[in-house]
């Protein structure tokens, strides 16, 4: 049992009605007899704090009744008697086991989740397949391929609710950017050897996910 806390470790004497405690700014206790006098500390003997000599220290009452306490009961309890429980000890191959577990959940649930998507993106796509000799119009060819594309699952979850392949910004790239719409969907952007010239649409430095949104 650890008893450093009930003695002076200057003198090693057990805090008590003649070796009073006291305790300092840093929280560690010595003997008050140690902070007057010639030979006055100058630094906690602990942590090494400096101890400045305006500062008045006082009998610390309640260290001192522990102190007291804690003396009786260790000199009158037969400790050989007492028993304790023994502490559980985890082997590290149970740490491990329980690590690989929760990281086999973790998967499980990520697995899920992506087959769900998968299955609501599934229903939600009407792309017609043309039959034997028989060819689409481009037209319908375009809008399937923009379908797919739509309900491919790509990026990440944004706070705005949209996906983005961006992971360094909290929205999208849609949602980010504060431009001013402009009618002929046009806006600024530099080249080399003209300058600042109005020749891009809004989309062009989009990622491929905001782009086909």
């Amino acid at each position: 049992m650890n008893d450093e806390w009930s003695r002076c470790p200057i003198c090693f004497e057990d805090y008590s009605l003649i070796h009073r405690p006291t305790t300092f700014v840093c929280g560690h206790s010595t003997c008050i007899d140690h902070t007057i006098g010639p030979k006055r500390l100058q630094h906690c003997p602990i942590c090494r704090h400096p101890l400045k000599k305006e500062d008045q220290y006082h009998v610390s009452y309640n260290l001192e009744e522990a102190s007291r306490l804690f003396q009786l009961i260790k000199n009158t309890i037969d400790w050989s008697t007492v028993k304790c429980s023994p502490v559980p000890v985890i082997s590290h191959e149970e740490n491990n086991a329980s690590a690989m577990i929760k990281r086999d959940e973790i998967y499980a649930h990520q697995v899920q989740a992506e087959l769900n998507r998968e299955i609501v993106n599934e229903s939600s796509r009407r792309v017609r397949v043309p039959t034997r000799n028989q060819a689409l119009p481009i037209e319908e060819i375009r809008t399937n391929l923009t379908a797919l594309q739509i309900n491919q699952v790509t990026g990440h979850q944004k706070g705005c609710g949209h996906r983005c392949d961006l992971v360094s910004t909290r929205q999208c790239c849609v949602c980010s950017d504060r431009r001013p719409h402009h009618q002929d969907n046009t806006y600024p952007a530099y080249v080399d050897g003209r300058g600042i010239v109005n020749r891009v649409t809004r989309n062009e430095y989009y990622c491929t996910t905001c782009k086909i949104r």
